[in-house]
Parts: C-alpha cells; sequence; structure tokens
C-alpha cells in the first residue's frame, strides 16, 4: 500500500505539446465507453433471484446465476492482455468497434434463450467483448497528455455512473415484465460504432518513452491488491443487494430497483466529484474515501431490516465506490512509462474486474452458511480495515513532512 500511495500523484515529465489531441467527438468516443462497462456489469443484478427461480431445476442454479454477473470480469480480465496485444497490432480503434458491435450481440441475445449454461456463455462472450471496448477506450485515453487523462477518467466515471442511474430504474420496470427484457438495454452499445468511426485508425503514442521497461508487471502488485479488493466491493452492491432484500422480505423488483437507483445516484455525485478531489486532496486521500465509505456503507446496510436504511448504507458504498475505477486509472497511468500506459491500465482494470468473478464463490457460502447479512458485513470490515491503512499512511506523511 505504501509504494502506491506515496506515488500515485507522480506524473510522467513529458511536455503537453509532445502528446497527440483528438477532437471532441472522439473524446466523447472513449470516455463512452464506460456505457458498455455499466450495462454489462449491472444489467443483470436485479433479475438474478427471478433468473435462480426460474431455472430452479438446474443444478447449482444459485451459483449459475450469481456468475452471469461475475464471469463477466473474469472474461474480461483474461482476455484483456490479448486485447491489449490486438490493439498494438491493428489500433485501438478497430478492437473498439468490433467491442461494441459483439457486445450487443453477446448481452441482448439472451433474450432468446431458456438455457442457463447457454447464457453464461454470452455472459462469458460479453465479458470478452466489453475488454475490447474498455482497453480501447483507455488505451486511447492513456495516449493523451497526463493532465487530460484525470479529465477524461473523471468525465468517464460520471457518464458511468449516469447510465447506472438510468438503468436501474429501467431494469426495475423490465424485470416485472419478465426476466428476459434486462438483457436488452446491451443494444444501447451500437451507439459506440458511429462515435467510434472517429477515432483515428492507429494507436500510435506521440511522446517517446523515458523508458522501455519489457520485463515486470509495470504497476506494484500493491496496486493490483487494491484493485482487487475494489472490484469486489464494486460488485457487491448492485449484484447482491436483491437476496439480502428478498431475505427481508422484499422481492418486488420495482422496490429492489429503489435502493440501488439511490446507490446509482450517490455513484454519480461521486463521480462528478472525483476530477475536484483528485485535484485538492491527491490520489492517496481518495483511495482512503474509497475504502472508508463503501466500509461503514456495507455494514450499515447488512445491519438493516427495512428499505429505508439499506438504501442509505447502499448510498454511503456508492459514492465511495465510484472513486475506485478513476483513482485506480490514473494512478496506474502516472506510475506507467508513457509507452506502457495501456498495458499498465489494462493489468489494473484486468484484476479489478477479474476480482469480480472470484466473489460469488465468496458470497453464495456465506449466504448459505450466515445469511446475506454477513457478506455485506465482512467485506464491509475489510474495507474499513484498509481504508484506516491509508489513512495511516497519510497520517505518517504528514507527520514526516512537518518533521522536515
Amino acid at each position: 500500500m505504501n509504494a502506491v500511495a506515496l506515488t500515485t500523484e507522480a506524473e510522467n515529465d513529458v511536455m503537453d505539446a509532445e502528446w497527440p489531441t483528438l477532437s471532441i467527438i472522439a473524446q466523447i468516443a472513449l470516455v463512452s465507453n464506460s456505457i458498455a462497462g455499466a450495462i454489462g456489469f449491472l444489467g443483470v443484478g436485479l433479475v438474478l433471484p427471478l433468473m435462480t427461480h426460474h431455472f430452479a431445476s438446474t443444478p447449482g442454479a444459485g451459483l449459475l446465476t450469481q456468475l452471469l454477473g461475475g464471469v463477466v470480469g473474469g472474461a474480461l480480465a483474461v482476455s484483456s492482455p490479448f486485447t491489449g496485444r490486438l490493439i498494438d497490432a491493428v489500433g485501438y480503434r478497430a478492437v473498439y468497434l468490433a467491442g461494441a458491435l459483439l457486445f450487443a450481440v453477446f448481452g441482448a441475445i439472451p433474450f432468446l434463450l431458456n438455457n442457463l449454461y447457454l447464457i453464461l456463455l454470452c455472459r462469458i462472450g460479453v465479458g470478452i467483448s466489453m475488454a475490447g471496448v474498455l482497453t480501447a477506450g483507455y488505451a486511447g485515453i492513456g495516449t493523451l497528455a497526463p493532465k487530460v487523462r484525470g479529465k477524461l477518467m473523471g468525465i468517464n466515471a460520471f457518464l458511468g455512473s449516469a447510465v447506472a442511474v438510468a438503468l436501474f430504474p429501467i431494469l426495475g420496470a423490465l424485470g416485472k415484465i419478465g426476466w428476459r427484457f434486462a438483457f436488452l438495454p446491451s443494444l444501447a452499445t451500437l451507439i459506440l460504432i458511429p462515435l467510434g468511426l472517429t477515432l483515428p485508425q492507429t494507436r500510435r503514442l506521440a511522446a517517446k518513452a523515458v523508458a522501455q521497461h519489457k520485463n515486470g508487471l509495470g504497476v506494484p502488485v500493491s496496486l493490483l491488491a487494491i484493485a482487487v479488493l475494489g472490484g469486489m466491493l464494486s460488485f457487491i452492491g448492485p449484484n447482491f443487494s436483491a437476496f439480502y432484500l428478498a431475505s427481508i422480505g422484499i422481492t418486488d423488483p420495482s422496490m429492489a430497483a429503489i435502493p440501488l437507483t439511490a446507490m446509482a445516484f450517490c455513484s454519480l455525485l461521486g463521480a462528478g466529484l472525483f476530477a475536484v478531489l483528485y485535484a485538492r486532496i491527491g490520489g492517496t486521500a481518495i483511495f482512503a474515501l474509497a475504502m472508508l465509505l463503501p466500509g461503514i456503507g456495507l455494514i450499515v446496510a447488512g445491519s438493516s431490516h427495512g428499505l429505508a436504511i439499506f438504501a442509505l448504507g447502499g448510498s454511503l458504498a456508492g459514492i465511495g465506490s465510484a472513486f475506485i475505477a478513476p483513482n485506480l486509472s490514473v494512478t496506474a497511468m502516472n506510475l506507467a512509462e508513457p509507452a506502457r500506459v495501456g498495458h499498465a491500465v489494462g493489468l489494473t482494470t484486468g484484476a479489478m474486474f477479474a476480482a469480480q468473478t472470484i466473489v460469488p464463490f465468496i458470497t453464495e457460502p456465506l449466504r448459505q452458511l450466515s445469511g446475506p447479512a454477513s457478506v455485506f458485513i465482512l467485506f464491509g470490515a475489510v474495507a474499513l480495515i484498509v481504508g484506516l491503512g491509508f489513512v495511516g499512511v497519510l497520517l505518517r506523511r504528514s507527520y514526516r513532512s512537518t518533521a522536515a
């Protein structure tokens, strides 16, 4: 943690004039990759209990339905390194466009299926295609000047949260019609295709690399560990809330959408504050907030017995969780050599999303052993401990600065 905390504000010492520039429409295309991220990860969370009931005769239906959310991150993480090589070979524009098209196809096909295993395969396809859209977008952002990266990553996070705000009530309404309809919003990524056509044909880094290190991960292991925990925390609220709410008697998807919509609104608030907070307090303090707020929020939510308190806890978690992805990406960009920015961001993002594949193997045994509340309380406690660790780093830094 210390290595990350002491260097999150570092920037590559390269003049802004040496970096390429893109048109406004092309920049909109790059930040709009978050549309795929929001739909891919959040799109089926509300209807998972309905799908568990529908596929009750399928062995392991409870775990399999949870994997419909988690497997997307695993597929994305595994395919991200190959996606990076593909981007180097053909350019991020081609990968972006292909990913957007395939995402819409794999995302919507489950509407026509009645086999849980085939739906799971489609979700793997969603993860692979999402790796194309997200990695290509981040690779494009990584070619721009450092100060532009922070701005675009803040917009990226804000847009993703805005999509989530709109998505949850839509999914709640669609869920009342039937679980199949929750897969149709994936078609929205088709809008990325005309935007993506404005991107440059090839991925070229205008600035010369300060160093070319071919060995090593390119980012600190401690940053990857934070990414893993951050991925798990981001997954719990949107994808496990419906199970907890069902345990306290709230099974109507439209009612379950209320706290998730509040969570999404607060994520929107957090995303909107990211760029301002980053400039004022720096990445280490943001990491502290990104752990402490979800920690408190998940414990409050897991201790609740009604919709209002659960929504309050989820809202706190939503604000903090909104800081995780952009802060990880900007930190990875700033720590990496210019020529390896795309690699660093892809690896960090992949670690975050890979963690979401692990989560169902933790949450499902916990849910069966101790109930859904234990999931929220356990992950909340871990987040609190890590957040306090970042506070300790900040206090130690302040002490050293005062002593000097």
